[in-house]
């Protein structure tokens, strides 16, 4: 199984993973603690991350199809196949005695569950996904589901504005014609009086239509 490029982590990082608990001073780093903090976070990263995976697949599994996925997944055989094929193990400083016990099942979750975990810290949930898909699933595929794909683009363009937008607008020449022609035949003076109410940038304008008689 050829397993997908595992992503660098930093070197602060990577002194919190690869050296072992019996090598490092007391206190942590400031920024990740130890590694037993980087292992506790990871699982938790890793969990998620493949359960994500198997609940996008298509067609859907049910629920305890996705249990039973979850759990094959990340067994101790899955996490023993990741860490011998990306030579963890020969990256960890380890006084010699104690290097037969990094086979164990603890210390090689705890080792992969650490990476994960700063891989999370340094990069992103989205990178920890990229990675893990594949390795898991070697029919993964980014998932459509929250794209954050912009809106299509308009039909049509929109129609142009007037020439001022907050002015009131005017009324129609024919009809004004026809009214200023009636009430002057009626012998009805016409004031008309406007008024703005509101901020510059939301007016609100009333128009008034006076008459007075002769």
């Amino acid at each position: 199984m050829t397993l997908p490029p595992l992503p660098p982590v930093q070197s602060d990082a990577a002194l919190a993973i690869f050296v072992h608990r019996s090598f490092k001073p007391s206190g942590s780093n400031d920024r990740f603690g130890d590694s037993e903090r980087l292992a506790l976070l990871g699982q938790r990263v890793l969990c998620m991350v493949v359960a994500e995976i198997f609940f996008e697949k298509r067609p859907m599994l049910e629920a305890n199809d996705l249990e039973e996925e979850l759990k094959n997944t990340l067994s101790d055989g899955s996490y023993d196949e990741w860490v011998t094929q990306y030579g963890l193990r020969e990256k960890v400083a380890c006084p010699q005695d104690l290097r037969a016990e990094l086979k164990e099942a603890v210390e090689t979750r705890h080792l992969f569950d650490a990476y994960v975990g700063a891989l999370y810290v340094e990069r992103s949930y989205s990178v920890v996904k990229g990675w893990i898909g594949p390795l898991v699933d070697p029919d993964f595929s980014p998932s459509p589901f929250g794209s954050s794909a912009g809106p299509p683009p308009p039909t049509s363009p929109p129609p142009p504005l007037p020439n001022n937008p907050l002015a009131p607008e005017a009324p129609k020449s024919a009809y004004l014609s026809l009214f200023n022609q009636t009430a002057a035949q009626r012998g009805i003076k016409v004031d008309w009086q406007m008024d703005r109410t509101g901020p510059g940038h939301s007016l609100t304008w009333v128009v008034q239509c006076l008459g007075e008689c002769d």
